[in-house]
């Protein structure tokens, strides 16, 4: 009950081998892998929950504050260049560079080694927790008794990136693969553990490449995170597909049914995958 209001924190998290297992990214209560340069990078949204150790933590792109500003969340990166900055300034996100309650650790080589606990990161906020309660993201409900079954998930991307994931009927979880290897994170005892989520979204998006600014800075992918496109919920080994839509990103999307019905989305932990467009494939 106390977290209903509580304000929306996102990290930004490395996905470079060399950030991996990241620490930490289990306790988000959503996670929101997007495109950048030759991978992805994770943006871990947290309410409820709070983890004392959490990255690596990296820099911003244009897209974080896209799927970020329907929520005027506090957000936590490393840096980015001047016109990235330009856009979250205009953004309704609050965003904080390598603050206080991040800190570097041994064992890793920068930029790979920049952790952050949420308790003092969500401090950093004067603005404090909302008003009233922010809305569900989703219709949330079970998945349908006729839903088609749904074993495995890939998504390709550019230079033989992909992330896959395997339905387990022990843990009644999907465990996630990067690259084509099996992907894990790191516990608070620093023991290796597959990242897994029990509910899984994709929504299928044009990515393109700018720089918006090209004389004071160099071109990123961007992904188009409003209008509408094909979407797939997967959840207990099943899977239901519709559409997302939004005419602006600082509305939340709406998600429907082939048949124009809201699509249910089971509760649990999630992550939510924007996809390139037809860079998904599932049996």
């Amino acid at each position: 009950e106390a977290s209903l209001t509580r304000r929306i924190l996102g990290v930004k998290i490395d996905n470079h081998l060399e950030a991996r297992p990241q620490s930490g990214i289990e306790k988000a209560d959503l996670i929101i892998e997007i495109w950048v340069e030759g991978l992805t990078r994770y943006l871990a949204l947290f309410q409820e929950s709070d983890v004392d150790s959490l990255g690596p933590i990296r820099s911003m792109r244009p897209t974080d504050f896209s799927m970020q500003n329907a929520w005027s969340t506090t957000f936590i990166n490393s840096g980015g260049q001047h016109w990235i900055q330009d856009i979250g300034n205009k953004s309704t996100v609050r965003w904080f560079e390598e603050p206080e309650g991040t800190f570097r650790i041994n064992g890793r080589y920068p930029p790979h080694n920049l952790y952050g606990e949420t308790l003092a990161l969500r401090a950093l906020d004067t603005r404090g927790d909302y008003a009233k309660p922010i809305d569900p993201f989703w219709n949330f409900g079970e998945m349908p008794d006729d839903a088609d079954e749904a074993n495995q998930i890939t998504l390709t991307y550019p230079y033989e990136f992909s992330s896959s994931w395997y339905w387990n009927p022990v843990t009644k979880r999907y465990d996630k693969s990067t690259a084509g290897e099996p992907h894990y994170y790191l516990d608070a005892e620093e023991n290796g553990q597959r990242v897994s989520a029990e509910t899984l979204l994709i929504f299928e998006m044009d990515v393109y490449t700018t720089c918006y600014d090209c004389a004071t800075g160099s071109a990123v992918p961007v992904t188009s995170t409003t209008g509408n496109g094909p979407a797939w919920v997967f959840s207990d080994g099943h899977v239901v597909s519709g559409t997302w839509s939004r005419e602006t990103d600082t509305e939340w999307f709406t998600l429907l049914k082939e048949d124009g019905t809201e699509l249910i989305v089971p509760p649990g932990k999630m992550w939510l995958t924007l996809g390139r467009n037809g860079g998904t494939a599932y049996q």
